[in-house]
């Protein structure tokens, strides 16, 4: 027999120092196949083992088939999830090592199609928890706000502007053109911005239109200018076919 002789720790166990004969037997969650080994390797992602001093890998169990997906060093059946996260759930913490797996709801004013929580974009919002999509402000309305919470976020479009919908998240306003006026808030019809009568002109984004003798300079020799005035009922109204058509290619680019 050696006196004296340090023997190495068997298969399933480890040392934490050089020298001495104190062993420890691996963890549940861990395995270590080599004798004389100094700490154990976690079980790989998907398995789990609840008993400790596991020799081999393959005493790390697999997940049951229904509940397939579990992190590195798992100790239990009930680590096993049936999907990284679901949809609508979220990581609480950045990184998987220190965070609880998708412990938490996609919370309000942001929306979860993965692992990660992201906020409403500007036009949109989340009025409740656990949310795949934002929803977007209706017609004859705006938003700035990002990761906003509720629908009160969403503001009406002021006078002399009309909230066109889209489809998409809407940031502003379309102003009404030259020669037009639209008194009201929210509106949401090109149609709103009503051409102005004979005799009156209005700039853009003119809440009403205005006689010409209030016109302070702007009427030309000719006698009207074709920006904001309207004579003899000829209205200088820039075409809302034309304004859709570029928001529709706007939309598109968007989206591409």
């Amino acid at each position: 027999m050696c006196v004296g002789c340090v023997q190495a720790c068997p298969a399933g166990s480890s040392s934490t120092s050089v020298g001495v004969n104190e062993c420890d037997l691996c963890q549940a969650g861990k395995h270590q196949p080599t004798p004389g080994s100094f700490g154990c390797v976690d079980c790989p992602p998907n398995t789990y083992r609840s008993q400790v001093g596991a020799t081999s890998q393959a005493q790390c169990m697999a997940c049951p088939s229904q509940t397939p997906y579990a992190l590195a060093g798992s100790v239990s059946a009930q680590a096993c999830k049936p999907l990284p996260c679901a949809v609508g759930w979220h990581y609480k913490y950045a990184s998987r090592d220190v965070g609880e797996w998708c412990d938490e709801p996609c919370p309000r004013g942001s929306f979860c199609i993965d692992t990660q929580a992201r906020p409403c974009l500007s036009g949109t919002y989340a009025d409740a928890e656990g949310q795949t999509a934002c929803k977007l402000c209706g017609a004859g309305k705006y938003s700035l706000a990002l990761g906003a919470v509720n629908a009160s976020s969403c503001e009406q479009c002021p006078p002399g502007t009309v909230g066109i919908y889209t489809g998409y998240a809407p940031t502003a306003c379309w102003t009404c053109p030259p020669g037009t006026s639209n008194s009201r808030t929210g509106s949401s019809s090109p149609a709103d911005c009503a051409p102005c009568p004979a005799n009156s002109f209005a700039p853009a984004q003119s809440a009403e239109c205005r006689a010409n003798d209030d016109a302070d300079g702007r009427l030309s020799s000719s006698g009207r200018d074709a920006d904001f005035f309207a004579i003899a009922g000829v209205q200088s109204v820039p075409s809302w076919t034309l304004v859709l058509t570029v928001l529709a290619a706007t939309s598109a680019a968007v989206m591409s």
